[in-house]
């Protein structure tokens, strides 16, 4: 059997926390670090939005010099970027681009006006893209045959319970 050619990059998923009474403890930074010292993740970009009173905003852009190891990933996402769009000579030019600059994929801007309404005054939100590393050879075996991703889409466990409270009451009335 023929071995599988892992793709460069993982697929990208951004995760939206909101904390109504953040602790600052550090004990979520603590579990994305964990995922990616296992190799599962690769954290790209971070942004944080503080509610400091009813009008009043702290955005906090966490830059990819502060994040170890992202110069290169900038320049793989660069690169793909600069294939899409001109080819090889676009592959070269966004290679080189996202290495000198990094990669920054949480638009602060947009971040804020998407998401500063839902934030209590003391609270804050944080938008992280990370990388699924473990995807890359399962993606790469995709490819190799042929395949392409239609959609895919992450249901979390209050996605399902809320599912049952609504098939409840639906069978059984309210």
């Amino acid at each position: 059997m023929e071995e599988t050619t892992p793709v460069l990059i993982g697929p990208i998923q951004f995760m939206t926390v909101l904390l109504h009474t953040p602790s600052w403890e550090g004990k979520i930074a603590d579990e994305f670090l964990k995922l990616e010292d296992d190799g599962l993740i690769t954290i790209v970009d971070v942004a944080i939005v503080n509610r400091v009173a009813e009008d009043e905003f702290e955005l906090i852009d966490i830059d990819s010099e502060l994040l170890p190891g992202r110069p290169l990933l900038g320049a793989v996402v660069g690169g793909l970027i600069g294939l899409g769009a001109a080819g090889e000579e676009g592959m070269e030019a966004g290679a080189e681009i996202g290495l000198e600059d990094g990669i920054e994929l949480v638009d602060s801007e947009e971040l804020f006006d998407e998401i500063a309404e839902e934030i209590p005054v003391g609270g804050a939100a944080a938008v992280v893209a990370f990388e699924q590393t473990w995807a890359r050879g399962l993606m790469g075996a995709i490819r190799d045959n042929g395949g392409e991703i239609l959609g895919d889409e992450i249901i979390h466990a209050e996605d399902l319970i809320e599912a049952g409270i609504e098939l409840g009451d639906a069978l059984f009335g309210e």
